[in-house]
């Protein structure tokens, strides 16, 4: 009578060597599945992170374009001073100390 591993499929003459067998080829799946896993967060850590920076970065140039406006205003009309755009430019530092 032969017995067939489970995972891999090789038959083997006793159950001992079969369930050995099956032992390690659940192991060497569990790593493999544990890998995948792994790559898969980071791709989706790095996607994520991308993203976030990409956000920043458009950020960071509309507040660029929005104080260059405002300069360009301030000259033409002389009517802004830093002190009356300052909560539009960064409005959670006057509740938190950043």
């Amino acid at each position: 009578m032969e017995f067939t591993c489970g995972y891999c499929g090789k038959p083997y003459p006793t159950i001992g060597e079969r369930m050995e067998c099956e032992r390690k080829c659940h192991e060497k799946k569990a790593q493999e599945e544990e890998k995948l896993k792994s790559s898969k967060r980071e791709e989706d850590m790095k996607s994520d992170s991308d993203k976030i920076f990409a956000l920043a970065k458009q950020r960071d140039d509309l507040d660029a374009k929005i104080s260059e406006l405002v300069k360009a205003y301030d000259r033409k009309y002389g009517v802004f001073t830093n002190e009356s755009f300052y909560p539009f430019f960064k409005p959670f530092e006057r509740f938190f100390r950043i």
